[in-house]
């Protein structure tokens, strides 16, 4: 087979899009970060089940933006339950629900004047809210813990993307650690006796 010129050309230009296509190799992408309660020890729950329900749905527009996190509220918040929650008794049920997993960024009114140019002020504001509910049903009876956390926190407004996008995954860590101090406070207060 004899390769003209024109083949050869056709050819090389073939190869060259095939390389392209296959994108950044693995060692280039950044993993996504994940918030996880697995190093804490396990709630055992006096039940035969757990069922862990997430009916909150991100509206996925604006104003809400935990729809594009790489780790959003809602995974964190039934992360806890998954890390920490077990169903060690021989009978009952218990049922962990997200109620609430929302972020909002509002824009913050900034000073337009020409003294402004010299100064840095606060552009946006995240607020964020978890709401979760316990319920556990067993051979004693029914009880419930129900906790909400809520925090906020304002940025500069000359973040670049990535420097937001870092403030972003620390404001989701920071609510992650409030829902686990409030859910074992709520547990400890209204579920003491269906903790084994």
């Amino acid at each position: 087979m004899i390769l003209t010129r024109r083949g050869f050309l056709v050819l090389s230009g073939g190869f060259a899009l095939v390389a392209c296509e296959g994108g950044a190799p693995d060692e280039f992408t950044e993993p996504v970060p994940q918030v996880t309660f697995r190093h804490l020890p396990p709630i055992r729950l006096d039940t035969a089940t757990l069922d862990v329900r997430q009916p909150f749905v991100a509206p996925g527009q604006p104003p809400n933006i935990e729809h594009l996190l790489p780790t959003p509220p809602a995974r964190v918040a039934a992360n806890w339950a998954r890390d920490r929650l077990r169903a060690a008794g021989s009978g009952g049920q218990a049922t962990y629900a997200v109620l609430d997993a929302s972020i909002t960024e509002t824009d913050l009114a900034t000073d337009k004047s020409l003294q402004a140019l010299f100064k840095t002020q606060q552009g946006s504001r995240f607020a964020g809210r978890i709401e979760v509910r316990i319920d556990v049903a067993n051979a004693r009876g029914r009880g419930f813990a129900h906790a909400v956390v809520e925090r906020s926190q304002t940025i500069r407004d000359d973040l670049t993307l990535n420097e937001r996008d870092v403030v972003l995954v620390e404001f989701v860590e920071q609510m992650g650690r409030d829902l686990n101090r409030r859910l074992e406070d709520e547990i400890a207060k209204h579920l003491g006796d269906f903790v084994l």
